[in-house]
C-alpha cells in the first residue's frame, strides 16, 4: 500500500496504464488465436481440395461420387466457417469483457488518483491559511472563509504615500 500522498497518486496512475495495457495484451493474444485458427482452417481446406481435384481426376466419369465428395468437401467447410465465426463471436464477448474490466481498474485509479490529488490541494490550503494567519491553526473542519489580515501601517505612510510599512 502506498504511504504518502505522493506515492498514492503515482500508484494509482500507474494501476490505470496497467489496466489498459492487460485490455489492449488480452486482445493481441486473443486476435493472434483467431489468425492462427483461420491459417489452420485455410490449410485444412486447400488440403481438402486438391484431395477432391485428385478424386475427380482419377475418375472423371464417376460423376456420383465426385458429386458425393464434393458435398462432402463443402460441409466440412461450411462447419468450420460456421466455427471460425462462432469462436469470432465468443472472442468478441470477451473481449467486451475485457474492456469492462479495464474501464473499472480505470475509474478505481482515477479515483485514488483523486483522492491523492485532493489530500495535497487541503494540504496547500491548510499551510497557506496557516500563513495568512500568523502561524494559527484553521477552525476544525478547514478554513471557510479567508479574511483579509490587517497590516500595521506605520505614522505618515498612509494610501496616499506610496510606502509599504516595514513588518
Amino acid at each position: 500500500m502506498a504511504g504518502t500522498t505522493r506515492d498514492k497518486f503515482f500508484d494509482a496512475l500507474n494501476e490505470s496504464y496497467d489496466a489498459l495495457l492487460t485490455a489492449v495484451e488480452a486482445a493481441e493474444a486473443r486476435g493472434h488465436k483467431f489468425s492462427n485458427a483461420i491459417i489452420d482452417e485455410a490449410r485444412q481446406g486447400e488440403t481438402e481440395v486438391v484431395a477432391l481435384a485428385r478424386t475427380w481426376s482419377d475418375a472423371p466419369g464417376n460423376v456420383f461420387e465426385n458429386l458425393k465428395a464434393m458435398v462432402e468437401v463443402q460441409g466440412r467447410a461450411q462447419r468450420r466457417g460456421l466455427e471460425l465465426a462462432r469462436d469470432a463471436l465468443g472472442g468478441a464477448g470477451e473481449f467486451g469483457n475485457d474492456v469492462q474490466e479495464a474501464l473499472r481498474r480505470v475509474i478505481k485509479a482515477n479515483a485514488r488518483a483523486g483522492e491523492a490529488t485532493a489530500e495535497v490541494a487541503q494540504d496547500v490550503v491548510h499551510k497557506a491559511y496557516t500563513r495568512v494567519r500568523g502561524g494559527e491553526e484553521p477552525e476544525p473542519g478547514g478554513p471557510k472563509h479567508s479574511k483579509a489580515t490587517k497590516v500595521p501601517v506605520a505614522a505618515g505612510s498612509g494610501a496616499n504615500s506610496g510606502e509599504a510599512a516595514d513588518s
